[in-house]
């Protein structure tokens, strides 16, 4: 009898002790991924939004233009390999001028010239797109084709 009330005493603090304090420890934890999800709902959001209020090329009066591009370099591997291929871009100029979100859309061989054509356009400087006059921001689609000579 006295094991019995013993495991009925375990069995009620566990119940009244450690339920509650793992209740607590579970809502925190369910707590802080609520607000990690939340905090990358708002970043894609975020960029979101910068897409949904760049105009289209074919919205603006005149398209944005190159102030200053960059060579782009070969790796060692694709020139060595005889790797040709193409990256297509999908990019923001803004209001100044600057790169803005760039990603890549297309990709042939996949993934062998996506951090270069990367790194090279967020070099590039433009004049931005104008519409009614004024500096707009402008959604940008760049297909790069990467030939050795």
């Amino acid at each position: 009898m006295a094991d019995h009330l013993k495991k009925i005493t375990v069995i009620l603090l566990v119940m009244f002790c450690i339920a509650p304090a793992w209740q607590t420890i579970a809502a925190e934890n369910q707590s802080q991924v609520s607000q990690q999800i939340e905090m990358e709902d708002q970043g894609k959001i975020l960029k979101r939004n910068s897409y949904d209020t760049a105009f289209k090329i074919s919205e603006v009066d005149q398209i944005p233009q190159f102030l200053k591009s960059i060579t782009l370099q070969y790796t060692f591997l694709a020139k060595r390999n005889n790797i040709q291929g193409k990256v297509v871009l999908r990019f923001i100029i803004d209001t100044e001028g600057n790169v803005v979100e760039p990603q890549v859309t297309e990709s042939e061989p996949e993934g062998v010239f996506d951090k270069i054509a990367l790194e090279a356009i967020l070099k590039c400087k433009f004049k931005p797109a104008i519409k009614d006059g004024k500096a707009v921001s402008c959604i940008v689609n760049l297909p790069i084709t990467f030939k050795i000579r």
